[in-house]
C-alpha cells in the first residue's frame, strides 16, 4: 500500500502506518530509524483523502486538521528536509 521503489519503508514503518488508521500508535526505535515517516505518512494520507471531497462539496472548511508540536527546531528542520 505505501511501498514504492524510490523510498522503500522499513518494516516498523510499514507496520505502524497500517496500524495508525484511526488509532493511537506508540513507536519506540532508535535515533535515525525513521520514526518521522511512522507518524507523518498517515497524517498526509488522511489529508490527501480528505482533499478528494473538496471538489464535490464545492468548498473546504477552514479548520485545524493537524497540529504537530516539536521540542526542538532542529528536529523539525530535519524532518521537513526528509519529507521534501
Amino acid at each position: 500500500m505505501f511501498k514504492n521503489e524510490v523510498f522503500p519503508l522499513y518494516t516498523h514503518q510499514e507496520r505502524s502506518i497500517k496500524s495508525a488508521q484511526n488509532k493511537n500508535v506508540i513507536i519506540t526505535t532508535g535515533t535515525g530509524s525513521g520514526k518521522t515517516e511512522c507518524f507523518l505518512i498517515p497524517i498526509i494520507a488522511d489529508l490527501v483523502k480528505e482533499s478528494e471531497t473538496w471538489k464535490t462539496n464545492g468548498y473546504k472548511e477552514n479548520v485545524v486538521r493537524t497540529l504537530i508540536m516539536y521540542p526542538l527546531n532542529a528536529l523539525a528542520e530535519d524532518q521537513l528536509k526528509r519529507m521534501r
